[in-house]
This record gives structure tokens, sequence and C-alpha cells, in this order.
């Protein structure tokens, strides 16, 4: 995650964000790097394309407010981001993940995304803020493991996107 003037473990408060309902709304999500080819890489976690829209996730209290990376609002999917806040077991969090739809055998499919043609599901892969405390100065697994921390544990449309430690694409069939 990219953050500007942000330091780890700072206390936010609601009068620091830009946006009308949630802290932290100044937040960009890291774009993805193209490398030329695929990679193993001990320092390297390695997580699954999904073809959706990315998307920050604002809870706090029963609330949720879906982002776009260019700071637009997801209006399409209410019942979505209400899901999100009631599952997310803490007051507040910016999660940081994916909007898609999946096929009958579990694939993405970005038409139906696209298109409102399905009912969507939230990939969470990163968690940037609990509790209005920032986490975006940590490492990235450390934030992974306070994202899982917070996640349901029944079945819900908010959903952990799991990576891959240390091999790339290459580790997985049909992944490269």
């Amino acid at each position: 995650m990219h953050v500007v003037a942000e330091k780890p473990g700072r206390k936010l408060t609601p009068d620091m964000a830009p946006g009308k309902l949630f802290p932290m709304a100044h937040q960009i999500p890291m774009r993805l790097l193209a490398t030329p080819e695929a990679f193993d890489h001990p320092e390297f976690v390695y997580e699954p394309k999904l073809d959706g829209f990315r998307a920050l996730a604002y809870v706090t209290g029963h609330r949720c407010e879906l982002v776009s990376r260019n700071g637009h609002q997801f209006k399409a999917w209410p019942q979505l981001a209400e899901e999100i806040a009631h599952a997310v077991k803490a007051h507040s969090a910016v999660l940081d993940g994916e909007i898609c739809c999946l096929q009958s055998d579990g694939r993405p499919n970005f038409h139906a995304v696209m298109f409102r043609r399905a009912w969507p599901w939230f990939y969470a892969f990163d968690v940037l803020s609990i509790n209005g405390v920032d986490l975006c100065g940590l490492p990235l697994l450390e934030r992974k493991r306070h994202l899982q921390a917070i996640m349901p544990k029944i079945g819900c449309r908010l959903l952990y996107l799991d990576h891959l430690a240390e091999r790339g694409p290459r580790s997985v069939p049909g992944g490269v």
C-alpha cells in the first residue's frame, strides 16, 4: 500500500480524512508491478490475480464504504458493503481487496461484475487500519495475520485471499 505522510501505529481520527464518512480516505492502493517473466524469491509473496474491481473497504460500526483505487465510491453493491460491515470483527477497519463475481467453477468472471450480472464477493488481501490504528508501516505478512484475525469465521461474501510464499506462479499448475 502506498500511503502519503502516515506513520506506523499512529492513532487516526475522523478529522484527518477528506472523505465524508471514514478516516484514511486518502489512501491509494499500490499498483501492480508487471515483470517480464515469472520468478521465485524468498522475500516475495504471490497472490492470485482476480478479475474484478480493486477496492478499499472502509468499515466503521455497521457501515461500509467501498472505494475504487481512483477514489470513486462503488454504489452498485450496497448489500455487499453491508455484509462486509457486519462480518468484520472490529469496530473499524480499512481492507484492501477485490470485488469480483465467480463462475460456477470458482473462477472470477469480470464480465459479470462489470455489467452487474451476479452477486459479487469481496476478497480481502491486506488490512491498512484496525480500530483507528494505522498498520501500513508493518510488514505485509504481519498485516495479513491481523487481517485473518478480523475475518469472519462463518460463510459470507467477505473472503480472505491467501498467498504463496517464496514460489511464484510457476509453482501452480497453469500459473505461467
